[in-house]
């Protein structure tokens, strides 16, 4: 697991790191670039987006547990 400490918003960073999850799939599912998505993660969320970002992790988490 990647040292994610200190980074802005670490939890979902965390989250990601310990997922078997491509953070471009979590990308896709939000409509983004994977160059957009690492530019979002490079600075504080609002709540919104916080959220919307986690239930996109958890969705794809499930959608890799179906396809697995």
């Amino acid at each position: 697991m990647r040292d994610v400490r200190g980074l802005p918003n670490e939890d979902v960073r965390k989250e990601i790191a310990e997922s078997n999850i491509s953070r471009y799939f979590v990308a896709d599912m939000l409509g983004l670039s994977f160059s957009s998505f690492k530019i979002l993660l490079a600075q504080p969320l609002s709540s919104s987006d916080h959220e919307r970002v986690l239930t996109a992790i958890q969705e794809a988490k499930k959608a890799t547990m179906v396809n697995a």
